[in-house]
């Protein structure tokens, strides 16, 4: 069982004041419902059972108060999923998802249930309807209308066809975050636009794997109106630590309303009410049948109606003298157990007993399949007619076992406890044999059709119960195949963690010799296995299976997939140094010209040579080249970009040097996808050397090149060197947010992670450096590291944790608001982590971000320090975001001149050193940076005591940021104001500002400045008989409280 421990909690007491494994704050609500499925079929109630309506009447009135999500909590056959189906007609549509205990899929419950909601939307479409949602769909799912048609196949007969997402190769847990966004878009769609209300059921939820919980709680933290979920789930199956607990609580903790209804057992009058109403007789007369039943079936309904059938259908239940009596003796000589529920086990099993044994084999082999099963399928595997299964005289006898669905081929078993009964109806070693059997029967069947690999997932199931059968060595090999098969099928449905364990079957199946005799097939097995592997981020097998194909392969090109994931993997555990020289050591063998040690002339020097290279290129001589065919430039090409993304990132001197070989061999050989990301990096290195024009050029052509190939895949990578870094230099950061997250949703339908995380990152920093509200940013900012959290990226994920440890500490929710110590992160084990390993991005962002909470606060001493710092290591930033340390930086050495004589012309002339930087920005982008100019200016004619131009400049540093949307700097600017106006002795001007500024720090979030200033060194002091309002120091003030 995925993600789920079996910790029984107690149920059968009837204490239902517990939710299921949360916090006493969740109501919860106790009813009995009779199990309308099974007692049409097992037993005929004479009436309705006079429960019904209460027990109806009460989940009404939950779906009325309009809750997230509804949980139908009990034991295993307690009525719940009878429950759920009684309110199908009362919803405009009624579509289920059911989870499979032997069989985990992250996307199939789903999948099921918005097939069916679908099936029933178009079904109720007339012609203009129809119309307009080919019309209006595509746009109501982001353009994602290919995604979505792969998810939902019935509306590929409907819509016009559209090329499914590119996923790279065993890349896409991101793809499934994508699919969650699409998914609720959907949904959307359906309840907002068509205002049409859907009841979303979901069955055995404690089955559910962490991949459905997360779809799970991106469908109810949209909160769709005309929505309502309802899930039932085991209790007794739900530990208070497993995924589903966890995300519950996580979900009460946000504000969610999750209402629990808990299906207690029956009690003794229950059942007796229950038997009476069946035989027709009174309660009184039951009574005495109804204790045995009771004792025997524990009050659990599905038990108590099916032992009540079996004692019926056995004569064993009879009317004496107007007593209703049951002969449990008789049942016990059949079935030789008389311990309570293990009784009515063998009460299934003696009811599977009066089927054929044919039958019996197929409901075995069925079980094996899952919950719902095809019975051609199962016919051929056992070589029987396509309609033996289907004989209406042994279904007749199979009542309440099986049901067909929707009078198809496809039938399910009624309980998950019949389906258990059914796989221990034999041994287990003739379990194996049957599975075996079956599986080579199929195989032999289905050999050289598509229906090998259509079925390679139900083969490989079956193969997974009698692997330890199979000792022939060319069986094994055949079993491989499609076992590998089965794995590709999962990677295609975002089933990653289930293709790495079938590739992990498919590894175990190869013999001792498989890399000499089977070399082709082996390299394809361990390559995959070592790609999902890194994927799902379980980096040291990843690292071992690749060390496997590097040792085995015949050929360097053979092992470059292998090298490349380890490359990537050093990288994503910000082990960035071993990442470079295994990437330059593998350079080196492909002969491509890199320096061995990088200096500023070497650099110079190899930034010279392409310059001169490209002159003879136009830009449409670019855009003309051809497609890129040579298999060792290929190769050469990807693991200079893997090698690229570490350097890039601890700011390695090795970057410059490595993106342009990429661009050499991309005039000399042709296009491919690193080129485009080579092209996008050579812009980036022209605007860090403030070469604008062509910075410019390339970034656009770039983007031109993408448009002329149409290249999906390359968006997310493009998009955060271009949009994050280049575009930049002439452009407002608010103008390249919208394009960055763009980015990012594109890089989730690729499979690019690296790059669809850079771009979410830069967006993020943008915004908090834009100063939006932070309460807001910090919060979109927590769901968001949950999806960096599930790409396992550490590199980016510690830069994103800074910045919202920034946030945090600056809305008042740390102990010491000047250490970025939090939620997020420990500034001190941060520091030591990034000087060992030499990462600079991680230093420099906890730079910028330290000096704007330092600074914030009022800490000039501070920021002082953390600015000398930044200087002495590489940036690895956008100019926006060093013009903003550099601006910071300046300030604080101003203020401290004018407060301290100590040093006071060396930090004057630090700062006009940052004036002048930062005036610079400000003429390319003034949008972003004018008011930081004026702001420096009036602290620098405060110090030089020119108090009309400090006046004049705070006003002009007021009005350039009012015409943008930085509160930060808006409240930055006011408080200075502020002080400088009460140094003037202008109190009521000082007032004024200091309220300004307040309140703009309220607006923009900052809790922890907003309390900072309440201790103010003056204080706002109001007359009550005048109004007016006056300045007294705080100690004055203290003095006159006492």
């Amino acid at each position: 069982m995925t993600g789920v421990d079996s910790i029984p909690t107690s149920s059968s007491e009837g204490d239902g004041s517990k939710p299921l494994l949360r916090s006493a704050a969740t109501s919860s609500i106790d009813v009995m419902l009779d199990e309308e499925a099974l007692s049409n079929q097992l037993i005929q109630i004479k009436a309705p059972w006079k429960c019904r309506l209460r027990e109806e009447q009460e989940l009404q009135n939950i779906i009325n108060s309009k809750p997230s999500l509804i949980l139908l909590t009990g034991t295993s056959g307690s009525g719940k999923t009878s429950l759920a189906l009684r309110f199908s007609d009362r919803f405009d549509y009624f579509c289920r998802g059911k989870f499979d205990q032997m069989c985990f899929a992250t996307y199939m419950p789903f999948g099921a249930a918005l097939t069916d909601l679908t099936e029933q939307l178009l079904a109720s479409l007339d012609a203009d309807e129809l119309i307009n949602l080919k019309e209006t769909l595509p746009n109501a799912v982001d353009g994602e209308i290919g995604l979505l048609m792969t998810a939902i196949p019935p509306l590929s007969n409907v819509l016009p066809k559209h090329d499914a997402p590119s996923v790279a190769t065993y890349q896409g847990i991101e793809l499934l975050i994508r699919l969650r966004h699409v998914v609720t878009r959907f949904l959307e769609f359906v309840c907002l636009e068509r205002k049409q209300t859907v009841l979303l059921f979901l069955d055995d939820l404690q089955w559910a794997e962490p991949g459905c919980l997360a779809m799970l709680s991106a469908i109810l933290r949209k909160q769709i109106d005309g929505l309502q979920v309802i899930a039932a789930c085991r209790s007794e199956e739900v530990s208070v630590d497993s995924d589903l607990s966890i995300l519950l609580r996580e979900m009460e903790d946000e504000g969610l309303c999750i209402k629990d209804l808990y299906l207690r057992e029956l009690d003794i009058e229950e059942v007796c009410d229950l038997v009476s109403h069946s035989s027709g007789l009174s309660k009184s007369q039951c009574r005495q049948c109804s204790e045995i039943i009771h004792q025997q079936a524990e009050g659990n309904l599905f038990y108590t109606l099916e032992l009540f059938r079996t004692l019926k259908s056995m004569g064993a239940v009879s009317e004496k003298e107007g007593i209703l009596q049951g002969d449990l003796a008789a049942l016990n000589k059949l079935i030789g157990n008389t311990t309570s529920r293990g009784a009515i086990n063998d009460v299934i099993t003696l009811k599977l007993h009066e089927l054929s044994f044919e039958t019996q084999r197929a409901l075995t082999l069925a079980s094996f399949m899952g919950t719902t099963f095809d019975s051609r399928l199962v016919s051929l595997a056992l070589n029987h007619d396509d309609q033996h299964i289907l004989a209406a005289t042994e279904f007749k006898k199979s009542s309440g076992i099986v049901r067909q669905v929707c009078q198809t081929a496809y039938y399910e078993f009624y309980h998950d406890k019949v389906q258990e009964a059914c796989s221990t109806l034999f041994t287990e070693i003739e379990n194996s044999h049957l599975c075996l059997g079956a599986a080579r029967t199929l195989v032999d069947k289905l050999d050289g059709t598509i229906g090998v690999e259509e079925n390679a997932a139900i083969i490989s199931r079956l193969l997974r119960q009698s692997l330890h059968l199979v000792d022939n060595a060319d069986e094994r090999v055949k079993f491989a195949e499609i076992v590998f098969l089965a794995g590709k099928c999962y990677l295609k449905s975002t089933r990653f963690t289930a293709a790495a364990y079938k590739f992990q079957d498919a590894r175990e199946l190869l013999p001792p010799r498989h890399w000499r005799d089977q070399y082709d097939l082996s390299l394809s097995i361990y390559t995959a296995s070592a790609e999902v592997e890194h994927v799902v981020g379980n980096c040291d097998h990843a690292e071992r299976l690749a060390g496997e194909v590097i040792e085995n392969a015949r050929s360097f090109f053979d092992s470059v997939l292998a090298h490349r994931v380890t490359i990537s993997s050093y990288s994503s555990q910000l082990r960035f140094e071993e990442s470079i020289q295994l990437g330059l050591q593998l350079i080196k063998k492909l002969k491509i010209p890199i320096p061995g040690r990088v200096g500023n002339v070497q650099i110079a020097v190899d930034l010279l040579r392409t310059k001169r290279k490209l002159k003879k290129f136009q830009p449409s001589d670019i855009l003309s080249l051809p497609v890129m065919t040579c298999r060792e430039t290929q190769a050469a090409m990807e693991i200079l970009a893997q090698t690229f993304t570490s350097a890039f990132l601890s700011k390695s001197p090795y970057q410059i040097p490595l993106s342009m070989a990429m661009i050499r061999l991309t005039l000399d050989y042709g296009m491919n996808a690193e080129s485009v990301s080579a092209f996008a990096m050579f812009s980036v290195i022209m605007a860090m050397i403030s070469n604008t024009e062509l910075a410019q050029q390339y970034g656009q052509l770039t983007l031109d090149i993408m448009e002329k190939y149409d290249a999906k895949a390359w968006v997310s990578r493009v998009y955060a060197l271009v949009y994050g870094l280049t575009f930049t230099e002439t452009m407002s950061v608010r103008m390249v947010v919208e394009p960055l997250m763009s980015g990012y949703r594109a890089g989730l339908v690729s499979g690019d992670t690296t790059s669809s995380t850079g771009c979410l990152y830069i967006a993020t920093i943008f915004r908090f450096l834009g100063s939006e509200s932070i309460s807001g940013l910090l919060q979109s900012g927590v769901e968001h590291r949950k999806v960096l959290n599930a790409f396992r990226h550490d590199n980016m994920l510690i830069l994103f944790n800074i910045v919202l440890q920034a946030m945090e500490n600056l809305l008042g929710r740390t102990a010491d608001p000047m250490e970025l110590t939090g939620s997020f992160l420990n500034q001190k084990e941060t520091e030591e982590l990034a000087e060992r390993q030499g990462n600079r991005a991680a230093q420099s962002v906890l730079c910028m971000c330290g000096i704007i909470v330092a600074f914030t606060m009022n800490d000039y001493e501070q920021a002082e320090r953390i600015f000398e710092f930044y200087q002495s290591i590489p940036s690895v930033q956008s100019k926006f975001s060093r013009c903003c340390v550099l601006f910071f930086g300046g300030a604080s050495k101003l203020i401290l001149a004018h407060t301290s004589p100590t040093g006071r012309w060396r930090k004057i002339r630090q700062a006009k050193r940052c004036l002048k930087l930062v005036r610079k920005r400000a003429e390319l982008v003034p949008e972003d940076h004018s008011h930081q100019v004026h702001f420096l200016e009036a602290l620098l004619h405060v110090v030089e005591a020119k108090n009309e131009r400090a006046l004049a400049s705070f006003d002009d540093a007021a009005l350039c940021s009012n015409q943008g949307t930085s509160l930060l700097h808006q409240a930055l600017i006011a408080e200075h104001r502020s002080i400088f106006l009460r140094e003037c002795g202008r109190d009521d001007e000082a007032i004024d500002s200091l309220i300004l500024a307040r309140r703009t720090y309220e607006k923009w979030g900052a809790k922890a400045k907003t309390d900072q200033l309440a201790a103010f060194p003056f204080l706002l002091k109001s007359n009550s008989h005048t109004g007016s309002v006056s300045i007294a120091d705080a100690s004055d003030a203290q003095e006159k409280s006492l």
